[in-house]
């Protein structure tokens, strides 16, 4: 199969209701989706690479016919309510609010709460600096869509809260003002916007594709030169992976 080589940003491929997304550090991504070709614009064309997909699913067809810009973040969808999905969200403007501990803690209880009341099975979990990463499934009555919405709701208000009134918090005027700002741009946020409405939902339909997101998430810490080892980082479930326990319970390791 021949794919384009992708100028700044994500690239995707759309033939027929299939779909073949291109992320950052050439990982390719397959769903289908009920997109209608009129919904994007097509690029000039574009310089290509060959690209050898090992585990090409079954029937997806190897003519190329459009290529568009992946603005596709919000085109994202849940389309499988009992999927193992790998989710992305990121703060506004990637602020770095989670070089404190006392923040990240907050995700984590959150994390905590919607494991024992929301139906949330956390297979792999990772808090960088700016943006999360998870790999989780619904296996109560609510969506999936539905409890990534509670928690980053609740997450929101919470770290808003938490850095009003953090009086060591050195930066606060400066990120209240953006989290403010932010919420202006949106039609549906009241006073602060804290994290990005993006969260790439992607399916994780085989072995292989879960794998290579366990590596992705695990391996962030080390590639970003905060530790050597990816077990090292507590913010992660790489401990729980390693044979340690981590600041989680109950996450699954596949």
């Amino acid at each position: 199969m021949i794919f384009p080589t992708a100028p700044a940003g994500n690239l995707s491929i759309l033939s027929g209701n299939s779909l073949l997304t291109r992320q950052p550090g050439n990982l390719y991504h397959y769903f289908t989706m009920p997109f209608t070709y009129s919904s994007y614009t097509a690029h000039p064309p574009l310089p290509h690479e060959s690209f050898v997909w090992e585990d090409e699913p079954t029937g997806f067809p190897c003519q190329k016919d459009l290529i568009f810009d992946s603005a596709m973040s919000r085109n994202y969808k849940f389309h499988n309510p009992e999927g193992i999905y790998f989710v992305s969200f990121a703060v506004v403007e990637w602020i770095d609010v989670f070089t404190r501990n006392e923040y990240k803690d907050i995700i984590l209880n959150s994390l905590m709460y919607c494991q024992k009341e929301k139906g949330m099975e956390v297979f792999a979990w990772c808090i960088m600096t700016n943006h999360i990463h998870l790999i989780y499934r619904s296996i109560k009555s609510e969506k999936p869509e539905q409890v990534l919405g509670d928690l980053k709701r609740f997450t929101s208000k919470a770290l808003v809260r938490a850095i009003k009134d953090n009086p060591d918090e050195s930066r606060k005027e400066w990120m209240l003002k953006i989290f403010k700002t932010s919420a202006k741009k949106s039609s549906n946020v009241n006073n602060y916007q804290f994290w990005r409405h993006d969260n790439k939902p992607i399916e994780l339909w085989s072995n292989k594709v879960m794998e290579e997101k366990l590596d992705y998430i695990h391996n962030n810490p080390v590639n970003e030169g905060i530790v050597s080892n990816p077990e090292d980082y507590l913010y992660s479930s790489a401990r729980d992976y390693s044979g340690l326990n981590g600041l989680l319970d109950g996450v699954v390791v596949l």
